[in-house]
């Protein structure tokens, strides 16, 4: 075995030497995981107030927030809900935080869901807002921005979203939305709640 030395620089030096930093940072992935819970309460209390024809399946099961340290090298939390995971059928809103880069929302469709929503794509997408994106990447499960797969709802057509195996509605707001995120997400959330109704 070769005696090589693993060295650290002198910033990486300055960061091992500290143990504030991860404490620090500790300490507000457990306030990101608080927020979360507190959105999920006020988004339970918007689902439970729609009308009977617009609560499905994907209503019944409860709110759940996970967190990981290893989005693309970089902590995050998550809450999904409402939530509907099944073989081949997918209906969820995915609220988002990552490190250093802010918030997000996202609303899935597959399978069963994606054909609904499809019927009436013209109409969904002229329902766009203008912070609204389609996500056309090849996997619904990455939450970043990309220029080149994130289509602005009126900058995309309703031909190339429904040759899409699945329909991903997304909307990105900045670190610096920290204090308005639980009413920025809610805003989007009662517009995504209904889409698509059956």
């Amino acid at each position: 075995m070769t005696n090589s030395k693993v060295t650290l620089s002198p910033e990486e030096w300055a960061l091992v030497s500290n143990p504030d930093i991860i404490l620090t940072k500790n300490a507000i992935i457990d306030k990101v995981y608080h927020l979360l819970g507190m959105v999920a309460e006020q988004y339970t209390r918007q689902t439970s107030e729609l009308p009977d024809n617009c609560k499905g399946d994907w209503l019944q099961v409860a709110a759940k927030i996970s967190r990981g340290e290893q989005y693309l090298g970089l902590p995050w939390v998550m809450l999904d809900y409402p939530r509907q995971f099944t073989a081949g059928d997918t209906k969820a809103i995915r609220s988002f935080f990552w490190w250093g880069h802010g918030f997000s929302i996202h609303l899935i469709l597959q399978g069963k869901y994606r054909e609904q929503w499809i019927k009436n794509a013209e109409d969904w997408l002229q329902q766009g807002a203008n912070n609204w994106y389609i996500d056309l990447a090849t996997d619904p499960w990455q939450h970043h921005f990309r220029e080149e797969t994130c289509m602005p709802f009126r900058k995309v057509s309703a031909q190339v979203v429904t040759s899409h195996p699945f329909i991903k509605y997304s909307c990105w707001f900045p670190m610096q939305a920290w204090n308005e995120i639980p009413a920025l997400w809610e805003n989007v959330f009662q517009q995504w709640i209904r889409i698509p109704e059956e």
